[in-house]
């Protein structure tokens, strides 16, 4: 049946007036009561605070007087009747002084009594093995006893007790008995109410003071009111006392443990809450009967306007919104109808000029509405409700339909509170465009969400603009291929999520960059490098699939994640195939260009369980690859790992051993082969290192130069070479035109910007002949650095030093650049020497250099001779001096001066 608004006004009315009466008498019922509560628990607490207050001044004064017999020293143990007369006296005045004291007494350590009143005790009478006297000792502190009935007196007596130190040590016990009955007779005097008294209980709960004095010493029977005392300090409780419900107020006094408790009926307590609730209800009844009455009469002139705004409502709700009001009139009806005709309309402009569609969609006939908004983003009029989710599932992009509409799903069901998604949608041209959508139930019913509403905004040029930033972050601006961010957070999103399926299979950091790529920058262009490496990440990327991501981690380094992974196998093909595509002749602007690549790989989880320790093995492995003559894949294993920890020790000891002095210089001799006097000498580093004992240079000088170190070693050498020559011109082993030292350069030492300057500063300082120094440097620094190495040979030069060009023959174009360097010695490698031999191309090719560099004035020096027949061959090709082990190993200073004391005799 349809409840009109008439009756439903009517109904309404008179249950509001009926919950205003109820609400009223409840709230000022429960206030009353409330009051009544408080107004008894204060007046009990306050007597309670008075008892306490008397309790304390009492236990002040007693405590004040144990104290002053403490200080003054009469509670001690008595060695005559003189002390045990004073302790006594003093003992029976603090006794006469306040009559709540029964008695007070002294145990000494010994096993003594003194007691006042005195009185006769049993003849083994110990107090030590009195309750109260172990009581004490078991806290050394004061201690309460549960109340008992003195037999002598049949009083109520509480003992406290507290034991007595001097200097730390235990003199004995005093102790003192309270008559419970004085305080008795104080509360017992005090009432509250017709029906109120108050009780007094120990720690334990035993009743201390009550009207009925057969319950003192009893167990307190009610069990609610004894855990409310054992679990509060003070408050208040309802219980059943003799079946009667009671209100108690209790509080803990502050000396003690004991607890005064102060108890009313309920009944009494609220008979004026009771009276007030009659008298509330019989008004109430009246003006219920009279409000009845005057509803009926207002109603209908309410009802009319309503109907007609009802109908309006409905309107807008059919999205009839050109359709006005009908209501006019200057009261309320007139007002709201105006409004709603003036928000209809601001309805319409907001609809119109917002950049959201508004959408609406009623479960119980699935229809969907959303505005005219929508058919500018997508080109489908939903305006009319004929659609259907149906239809949304249509144009959601597919991939996303599933997620979509399990979230959906979840917030009908109200796993949600609100319904926010962002999603791809076909728009009726074909194309695609990012939507989000938010939505909020409007209108429940008992089986859940029946109505839901909500907006639309199209957000493709967001997402777009999000893409970019996400492809800026992610993926390298020049190849396109995923980053070093992109690929470290894939690996680590894979060692976190390894689920117990993929523990079978074998992951790989596949790490490689090209070798010698800087010499492409450096004579075709970093333009042309860049091309390089565009294409061959276009080749890379073929090798990409769900299980292999392949990024370039910067520069000319690439690493490629292999995930799920079969076997070892596995792995080394995808290596392999690096290698192919690195093997194939790559065109860049028409022209054939080869180029290898060196490649490390660590795999997990055998050789690291982390992105950091994945990426550093596998860059070790392909350093190692790089060592072994680039060109090569090599696998992680721990062997690199110590030989690289071994590097980063022995470069912490290289800083300490150069400001320690550990470095020396031996000198081997460079020998005249014609005449075999020995006419220079080859200055050559030394490392004792306390740690480390004798270091090759072949393991100290690479590591130098990676770390920095070499400036420091490499001004080191110089300064120490000019201060022993210094040294030998001063003690006359050589003069001006005699044996002259060559010393070698580090390529970074040779193109540091500082090098000529603190050589001139050391020449300076040395007063250094430039004629006795030779400087050697290699083809390949000249070659990398040409117009930097230049600069710097130049200068010494014009210095008056002589250049000699180490390690001829090794580089790729050594004669191309022998002509434009000021060159004074070429020095062959001992490779070529170690092969005169068994190899004619050797043979033949020194005597080429030889002819060479003496077509030009250029002397030669061979080094790494060993053997005689060397010797002989060198002679035959006219090589002008040798060096090696055939003649000597590098000497000390000391030898070298006994050797130049022979050529001087």
């Amino acid at each position: 049946m349809k409840i009109t608004i008439k009756n439903k006004i009517i109904f309404s009315s008179f249950l509001m007036i009926l919950l205003i009466i109820v609400a009223s008498g409840k709230i000022n019922y429960s206030k009353a009561s409330k009051i009544m509560h408080d107004s008894y628990e204060d007046r009990s607490m306050m007597i309670i605070d008075s008892v306490d207050y008397i309790f304390n001044n009492f236990m002040y004064d007693l405590e004040s007087e144990i104290l002053r017999l403490e200080i003054s020293n009469v509670l001690k143990v008595p060695t005559n009747e003189k002390e045990a007369d004073e302790l006594i006296h003093e003992l029976h005045e603090i006794t006469s002084s306040n009559k709540k004291i029964q008695s007070m007494y002294f145990g000494t350590v010994d096993g003594k009594m003194y007691v006042v009143p005195q009185r006769d005790l049993p003849v083994n009478y110990d107090p030590r093995n009195r309750e109260w006297y172990k009581e004490a000792l078991k806290d050394k502190l004061t201690v309460w006893t549960s109340v008992y009935k003195d037999q002598p007196t049949e009083k109520n007596i509480v003992t406290i007790a507290k034991p007595i130190f001097n200097d730390g040590s235990l003199i004995g016990v005093v102790g003192v008995d309270l008559n419970m009955d004085t305080i008795t007779e104080y509360l017992s005097q005090i009432k509250i109410g017709n029906t109120g008294f108050f009780i007094m209980t120990d720690k334990n709960n035993n009743i201390m003071v009550h009207p009925v004095k057969n319950l003192i010493g009893e167990k307190l029977p009610e069990d609610n009111l004894r855990l409310a005392l054992s679990q509060e300090e003070k408050g208040a409780i309802e219980y059943k006392y003799n079946n009667t419900d009671t209100l108690a107020v209790f509080k803990t006094l502050s000396k003690s443990n004991w607890k005064v408790i102060g108890v009313i009926q309920e009944s009494e307590v609220m008979s004026f809450s009771h009276q007030l609730l009659w008298n509330i209800l019989i008004s109430g009844i009246v003006i219920i009967v009279i409000s009845y009455i005057v509803g009926i009469l207002t109603t209908n002139k309410i009802t009319k306007n309503l109907n007609l705004l009802v109908e309006d409502i409905k309107n807008i709700e059919h999205g009839k919104l050109q359709i006005k009001s009908k209501i006019n009139g200057d009261d309320e009806f007139g007002v709201i109808a105006k409004h709603l005709n003036d928000m209809v309309s601001k309805l319409n402009l907001l609809l119109q000029s917002t950049s959201d569609a508004i959408w609406e969609y009623n479960l119980d006939d699935n229809k969907l509405f959303i505005s005219q908004r929508f058919i500018e983003f997508a080109g489908y009029d939903l305006t009319d409700g004929k659609k259907n989710m149906e239809f949304i599932a249509h144009i959601i992009h597919p991939d996303e339909r599933y997620r979509i509409f399990r979230k959906f799903s979840n917030f009908i069901h109200g796993e949600e509170q609100l319904f926010k998604s962002e999603f791809r949608v076909k728009k009726k041209d074909g194309k695609y465009m990012w939507l989000s959508v938010r939505g909020k139930a409007i209108e429940k019913n008992i089986s859940g969400i029946k109505n839901v509403s909500g907006s639309v905004v199209d957000i493709t040029e967001k997402k777009e603009y999000e893409n970019r930033i996400y492809n800026m972050a992610y993926y390298d601006y020049l190849t396109n291929l995923p980053n070093r961010r992109y690929l470290l957070d894939t690996l680590n999103d894979a060692l976190k999520s390894k689920s117990k399926k993929e523990e079978s299979y074998l992951g790989a950091v596949i790490l490689f960059d090209l070798d010698d790529f800087k010499k492409v920058n450096d004579t075709l262009g970093h333009n042309f490098g860049d091309k390089l490496l565009i294409q061959l990440a276009d080749k890379f990327n073929l090798l990409q699939n769900k299980d292999i991501i392949v990024s370039r981690f910067g520069g000319d380094e690439f690493v490629i994640l292999a995930l799920r992974q079969r076997n070892k196998e596995d792995i080394i093909n995808i290596s392999n195939r690096i290698k192919e595509i690195m093997n194939s002749i790559i065109l860049i602007e028409g022209n054939p260009i080869t180029i290898t690549a060196s490649v490390g790989v660590s795999i997990f989880p055998d050789n690291g369980l982390d992105s950091d320790t994945l990426i550093r093995n596998a860059d070790l492995a392909m350093y190692k690859a790089k060592d072994l003559g680039k060109n090569k894949v090599k696998f992680f294993d721990n062997s690199m790992y110590e030989s690289f920890n071994r590097s980063i020790y022995v470069e912490s000891c290289i800083k300490k051993a150069i400001y320690e002095d550990e470095f020396y210089m031996e000198y081997q001799p460079q020998v005249d082969i014609k005449t075999n006097a020995i006419k220079s000498f080859e200055a050559l580093i030394r490392w004792n290192s306390p740690e480390l004992g004798l270091v090759s240079p072949a393991e100290f000088i690479p590591i130098a130069e990676q770390s920095g170190s070499i400036y420091s070693l490499g001004k080191f050498v110089i300064r120490k070479v000019f201060s022993q020559v210094n040294e030998l011109r001063e003690e006359g082993y050589v003069e001006k035109g005699d044996q002259s030292i060559s010393i070698n350069l580090s390529p970074k030492q040779l193109i540091e910007e500082s090098f000529v300057d603190y050589v001139r500063k050391y020449v300076e300082e040395f007063n250094i002949e430039t004629s006795f120094i030779q400087f050697e440097i290699t083809e390949t620094v000249v070659i990398e650095n040409f117009e930097k190495s230049i600069y710097a040979i130049n200068n010494l030069k014009n210095m008056g030093f002589s250049i000699i060009l180490d390690d001829f023959g090794t580089g790729y174009s050594s004669l191309s650049y022998l002509r434009k360097l000021p060159v004074d010695i070429l020095k062959i490698d001992k490779s070529f020497i170690d092969n005169l031999k068994d190899s004619k191309e050797s043979k033949s090719l020194i005597e080429g250099i030889i002819k060479l560099a003496h077509e030009i004035n250029i002397q030669v020096i061979a080094e790494g001779v060993e053997e005689e027949y060397q010797i002989h061959i060198l002679k035959a090709a006219g090589c002008d001096l040798v060096q090696g082990y055939y003649y000597s190993k590098p000497l000390p200073i000391e030898k070298i001066k006994a050797q130049m004391s022979k050529l001087h005799r």
